[in-house]
């Protein structure tokens, strides 16, 4: 498993500009971005959308998510399933804006674009989510699967060609395995 997960992991392709994932880049930072090497009790990881977004329709969220998902299951040995957003989940998905209940606010359009742990993935909805790719819109797939990276245990690359680099390109974002 651990393997074929870094096959993943070096597989795909990232493109860097200015804009950044909001995982803590310090080294020797206890807080909770931090929390990596961490693995799922079961083998199925249920995921639930408690906050959509204001930006992107339900229906494309729930399939760019999904589809996100995919993407990893093919190279970990867990099962992702999608509950209700009142029921249980290891991991909520929620579309917020700026100061929105944990450690690290968001800083609206541009810069930082979502952070995760392994309880959640928050996205920030003041960006253009899109399942477009180009012009000035944020690729929400890229940056999804990057996210659940980070919720799997994944830090950041030093590799500019890695999924897991910290920056985004909105010129060309990763779309695509391999």
């Amino acid at each position: 498993m651990t393997e074929r997960l870094f096959d993943l992991y070096w597989l795909c392709v990232a493109s860097f500009s200015e804009s950044f994932c909001g995982d803590k880049l310090e080294e020797g930072s206890y807080n909770e971005f931090r929390e990596r090497g961490h693995k799922f009790e079961n083998k199925i990881v249920r995921y639930k959308i408690s906050q959509y977004s204001n930006v992107i329709s339900s229906s494309d969220v729930d399939d760019i998510i999904a589809k996100a998902f995919g993407a990893w299951a093919q190279f970990v040995d867990l099962k992702f399933i999608k509950v209700n957003p009142m029921d249980e989940a290891e991991l909520d998905i929620r579309f917020v804006t700026y100061s929105h209940g944990c450690s690290s606010a968001f800083d609206g359009p541009g810069k930082i674009l979502a952070h995760a742990t392994k309880y959640y993935v928050h996205f920030d909805d003041t960006e253009t989510w899109s399942r477009e790719v180009g012009g000035r819109v944020t690729n929400l797939y890229a940056v999804a699967v990057h996210e659940i990276g980070h919720s799997l245990g994944l830090g950041h690359s030093d590799d500019h060609n890695a999924i897991m680099y910290a920056r985004y390109s909105q010129k060309n974002p990763t779309t695509r395995l391999g």
